[in-house]
């Protein structure tokens, strides 16, 4: 994990899904449009708890197909999410300085307005990420069972 994978990490924990935000039409697209490139496997936990001041999750996308789960459930709350939840940018800074790394890429980020980030390459080729972020208790609304 490099600096930028740590630091998205932490902005997703604070800020949700609110930088992607699309019309639920179109963010049901582009999940079936990405659900249909992926392999199906349960090797990834489906869910992955992340840092958080508003009880976001990762949602990976692999086993929830490889449980046949419905992807409208997921797409409601990651638009849901990006919908209802505004994040606050003090929080990246506490869930940064909760993280133990150093100030310089929090900084850097800071002076940039706190932008959402892409992973890394590195990141990308060892874990290939398919994920939603999603608000764990609106995951639970909309009919998921932890």
């Amino acid at each position: 994990m490099e600096p930028c994978d740590l630091y998205k990490l932490v902005y997703q924990g604070a800020m949700g899904s609110s930088h992607f935000f699309l019309s639920e039409a179109a963010a049901l697209e582009n999940l079936r449009k990405e659900m249909r490139a992926l392999k199906p496997h349960g090797e990834e936990n489906l869910i992955e708890n992340i840092p958080t001041t508003a009880g976001m999750v990762r949602v990976h996308l692999r086993p929830w197909l490889a449980e046949g789960l419905n992807p409208e459930i997921l797409i409601r709350s990651f638009v849901r999410t990006g919908r209802e939840f505004t994040g606050k940018t003090e929080d990246i800074e506490l869930l940064w300085q909760a993280s133990g790394e150093s100030d310089y890429f929090i900084r850097k980020m800071a002076k940039k307005g706190y932008p959402s980030v892409h992973h890394s390459e590195t990141y990308r080729k060892l874990y290939h990420p398919a994920y939603r972020v999603v608000q764990a208790s609106i995951l639970k609304e909309e009919g998921f069972q932890f």
